[in-house]
C-alpha cells in the first residue's frame, strides 16, 4: 500500500533550492537594468508636469508654479489665487481631486529616485498667465543609483527638455 509518511525528501529540497538559485541568477541582472528605465519615466513625468503647469497658466490666465522640496523628494503644482493673494495647490486630474503633489519617497513607481538639485530661484519655477513664460530658466537633476538626468526649462521660451 501507500506509506503514511508526509514530507519532502532531501533530494526534492535540494532540487527546489537549485531551481530558485538559477532563477535568482537569471533575474537579478534584469532587475538592475530597470533603474535607468525608472529614472527615464520619472524625468518624463516631471517634464510633462512642467508643461501641464505652463499650459494651465496660459489657458486659465492665472500664474502657475511648480515648487520643489529637495529634502522631502517632492514637488507640487500651485496656482495663484488673487482673492487671497496666496498660492493654492492644483488638483491632480489623474488622482480624482487629490492635491497635485508628486512624492518620490511615497510612490512605488519612483522609489529610489532622488531630486538632487534645482537651479531655479527658491527651487520654484513660475509660469506667467499670458505667454506661459517661466520666471527663470533652470534645471532639475534627478538621480537613481549611478545614473542622473536633467530636466531643463529654457528661459524666455519655456521649452521643457530632458538630457
Amino acid at each position: 500500500m501507500f506509506s503514511s509518511k508526509k514530507g519532502f525528501t532531501v533530494i526534492e529540497l535540494i532540487m527546489v533550492i537549485l531551481i530558485v538559485a538559477i532563477l535568482a541568477v537569471v533575474v537579478a541582472p534584469r532587475i538592475t537594468a530597470l533603474y535607468p528605465i525608472k529614472l527615464s519615466g520619472a524625468a518624463e513625468k516631471l517634464a510633462s508636469d512642467l508643461r501641464y503647469a505652463q499650459n494651465l497658466a496660459m489657458s486659465k490666465h492665472i500664474d502657475h508654479r511648480i515648487a520643489f522640496d529637495i529634502t522631502a523628494e517632492t514637488y507640487a503644482v500651485y496656482c495663484y489665487n488673487a482673492d487671497t493673494d496666496s498660492w493654492d495647490l492644483v488638483k491632480d486630474p489623474l488622482k480624482r481631486g487629490d492635491d497635485f503633489i508628486v512624492d518620490y519617497t511615497d510612490d512605488s513607481r519612483y522609489q529610489g529616485i532622488e531630486i538632487v538639485s534645482t537651479s531655479f530661484l527658491s527651487a520654484t519655477v513660475e509660469f506667467d498667465s499670458t505667454l506661459g513664460k517661466p520666471s527663470s530658466g533652470g534645471e532639475v537633476v534627478l538621480h537613481c543609483r549611478e545614473t542622473s538626468t536633467h530636466v531643463i526649462v529654457t528661459a524666455n521660451t519655456g521649452k521643457v527638455s530632458i538630457e
